[in-house]
């Protein structure tokens, strides 16, 4: 038996936080890594020790081995548990850990070089009767030659990255003629991820679902099944929602695909956690790869084995025999929806900032590495939190997953929270006949779905804002997101204590009384009534929740939040004497690289006039004046990093 008594997690965020609960309760150290913009974060709150790898880059911190390397021998950490992403698959890594008598909580270094190989993969399986997708996996890389085969093959083809993993150097090819630029594109895109811009040809099986089995096995030749996933609904080959077991696929698909599992296993003689990915289509499934590592869907499946996958990783790494019932039924049916930053459609963009407001739904499993006052990077993964839900139905999984995302509260950043609500409602998914491009073909659908839901919230926000704070200001904007969504909201009269407005053919009536609104919305099929005591919201308090558990609100300086129905809304306020908001300084409101200073030192500007442009999450935000003003410093330069509230210059008004 290897002994491991402290596990240093080579991660961050909420996969780091899983590792190290489970750690905690087994009675094993941790020791946290981080870089600098992580200083404060949850996971290096969490463990017992801290170590810090460097600059806030990912090839100065978690993609560094060398710097991890050092990390382990400087806390005398016995093991690595590598999470998943960054180092989690890389041979070079396992290798040197390996080298070093470090134990690496994962499979060998020779089963990740060969897995990760996706062309020797694919040999492998044909070796061992695993079916695998026609193609070409050829060396001859030239552009004539692989168009050549791709006729072969006949369209549409998958231009796939050879070293290729989550969803990076991937191109779907639907006609002859654009099939050079989209080998460009993948070659390029392989290039920049995995250094190596060598591709493959697959047939390209339309409209399949993705079905993945997990695997654990052990040093003793053990080989266990812990039931399977479908993981089908995908933007852009980015997995957004997974279940398990996988609904409506027929027994002996079943076990033929756990099976084909099992030899894919036993052909690198596999040990520690994997999983095997397929896809499915009309009673036919083909081998896709071998993630050598926990999946970021695991806890769907610990909810319905009542496995902890973290800790049978740490036993079978210390050597210990581990097997697992055949003859084991899921538990139930469970749902991990991905919560990310991000605006949260088909051509999403991710999203950066401050949370000024976080809350999980209570009585659900939430695996998470945020909390209120968190920053969100520019220079990471945008998954915030997974929600994990479980139930003894499919039906009652979906209702409590819809249920869960409204009374999810982040605020602060964008979410896809609507998005994947949308999606839970989609008829396809309710009646299991989703597959990896549906939302491609209900994107359109979609997008007019989260527009109307979020009407009645929408009014609400801007009819609380603008009554509540009357007397203090009188200035108040929505988020721009929002802005063309208010152009048909209309005051119509007044009653005596109440006022009538109507928003997208839907009628809002708010009752004022002594001491509390009254809010009335009247649609074509509905009818809600909610009351909102006054006081509440004239407190400083930062969230005030109230007893219907959808509605939330929080104030950051002159921005007001409002949460309802799942819908987020941020209203700026300005001040009543000067009808501009009151500043002296320009601040950034998120993480960000400074791509343009526009100012001089003591010279003026007008309102309106750009001042700097800051780059975040890959889109430019304009600093912009509010009104005529003299630049008295100038605290950064163009290419200068930048975090949320730094002052960037400060100014005088000019009367």
């Amino acid at each position: 038996m290897k002994k491991i008594n402290k596990i240093l997690v080579a991660n961050r965020g909420e996969i780091a936080i899983r590792i190290i609960r489970t750690c905690d309760r087994l009675g094993i150290s941790t020791v946290a890594v981080f870089s600098d913009i992580d200083t404060d974060s949850l996971h290096v709150k969490k463990a017992k020790e801290k170590y810090r790898l460097g600059k806030s880059e990912s090839s100065d911190s978690y993609l560094n081995i060398e710097k991890i390397i050092e990390a382990c021998k400087k806390t005398k950490a016995d093991a690595v548990h590598p999470g998943y992403g960054f180092l989690s698959e890389n041979y070079e890594f396992a290798k040197r850990l390996e080298e070093e008598g470090i134990v690496f909580i994962g499979p060998s270094p020779n089963a990740i070089q060969i897995m990760g190989d996706k062309i020797e993969s694919k040999r492998r399986m044909i070796s061992h009767n695993v079916p695998v997708i026609p193609g070409y996996d050829g060396s001859e890389q030239s552009p004539e030659s692989l168009l050549l085969q791709a006729k072969k093959i006949g369209f549409p083809v998958m231009i796939k990255a050879s070293a290729g993993g989550g969803g990076r150097g991937i191109r779907k090819v639907f006609k002859e003629d654009e099939f050079i630029e989209a080998l460009n594109g993948a070659k390029r895109e392989a290039k920049n991820f995995f250094k190596n811009d060598s591709v493959f040809l697959e047939k390209l099986i339309l409209n399949p679902r993705h079905i993945e089995v997990q695997v654990l096995s052990d040093f003793l030749g053990n080989h266990n099944i812990i039931f399977d996933r479908d993981c089908s609904i995908q933007r852009r080959n980015q997995k957004l929602i997974e279940e398990a077991p996988a609904p409506n696929l027929p027994d002996e698909i079943r076990k033929k695909i756990y099976e084909s599992a099992i030899q894919a296993a036993k052909s690198v003689n596999y040990t520690n956690a994997g999983t095997v990915e397929f896809v499915y289509k009309d009673n036919q499934y083909y081998f896709l790869e071998m993630n050598t590592r926990l999946q970021v869907e695991h806890p769907v499946t610990e909810m319905i084995s009542g496995l902890d996958l973290v800790e049978a990783q740490i036993r079978i790494a210390r050597g210990e025999e581990f097997i697992f019932d055949k003859n084991s039924k899921p538990k139930g049916h469970s749902i991990e929806l991905r919560i990310c930053a991000e605006t949260g459609t088909l051509d999403s963009i991710p999203f950066s900032g401050k949370i000024v407001n976080y809350s999980e739904p209570k009585h659900f499993r939430v695996d998470s590495g945020v909390s209120t006052g968190s920053i969100v990077s520019i220079y990471y993964d945008s998954l915030l939190a997974k929600l994990i839900v479980h139930e003894d139905t499919r039906e009652k999984a979906i209702s409590k997953s819809i249920f869960a995302l409204k009374n999810f509260v982040i605020q602060g950043v964008e979410t896809n929270k609507e998005y994947l609500k949308k999606i839970l409602t989609l008829e396809e998914f309710e009646n299991t006949s989703m597959h990896t491009s549906i939302l491609e073909k209900k994107d359109e659908i979609l997008k007019s779905q989260i527009k109307d839901s979020r009407s009645h919230a929408l009014a609400m926000a801007h009819i609380v804002s603008n009554q509540l704070y009357s007397n203090r200001f009188e200035n108040f904007k929505l988020w721009e997101n929002h802005k063309s969504e208010l152009e048909d909201f209309v005051y119509t009269k007044s009653l005596n204590d109440t006022k009538e407005y109507i928003l997208n053919n839907k009628k809002y009536r708010v009752k004022f009384l002594p001491k509390y609104f009254e809010f009335r919305i009247e649609g074509e099929e509905f009818t809600d009534e909610v009351i909102l005591p006054k006081d509440s919201f004239l407190k400083d308090e930062k969230f005030i929740l109230n007893e219907l558990e959808f509605f939330s609100y929080s104030r950051l300086g002159n921005s007001i939040f409002i949460h309802l129905e799942g819908e987020n809304f941020e209203i700026k306020t300005y001040e009543k004497d000067s009808n501009k908001l009151k500043q002296s300084s320009y601040r950034a409101k998120m993480p960000g690289k400074i791509t343009s200073i526009k100012v001089i030192k003591n010279h003026s500007y007008n309102e309106g006039e750009v001042l700097a442009v800051i780059e975040a999450m890959k889109m430019e935000h304009q600093i912009i004046a509010h009104e005529k003003i003299r630049i008295d410093e100038i605290f950064f330069k163009e290419g200068d990093f930048i975090n949320p509230e730094e002052d960037i210059f400060k100014f005088q008004k000019i009367v």
